[in-house]
């Protein structure tokens, strides 16, 4: 489901604002998905690279799932994540 936000400008015609605002509702779990991610990876002192090591997930797939590029990680990516932090999957959601 895209969500399409149009505005009136008073005296114009309606409007559209650039693509940078039209977000899906799977794109918006991605990224609070990754601020959690890079919260806890913060807290405990972990890299980017490391999290990769731990979890057996390549450092391009998680870069794909920071640059908002993957929309509906696997289950088992997002179980690995949570394991390898010590966090529960409720943190994701």
């Amino acid at each position: 489901m895209v969500i399409n936000y149009t505005h009136k400008i008073p005296n114009q015609k309606y409007f559209s604002p650039p693509l940078y605002t039209q977000f899906t509702t799977k794109t918006r779990k991605v990224i609070k998905m990754w601020d959690k991610i890079k919260q806890e990876l913060d807290k405990q002192g972990i890299t980017e690279y490391r999290l990769a090591k731990m979890t057996g997930i390549s450092p391009q797939q998680l870069h794909q799932i920071k640059k908002r590029n993957t929309k509906n990680p696997k289950w088992l990516t997002v179980v690995k994540i949570a394991e390898a932090l010590g966090v529960s999957l409720d943190e994701f959601k």
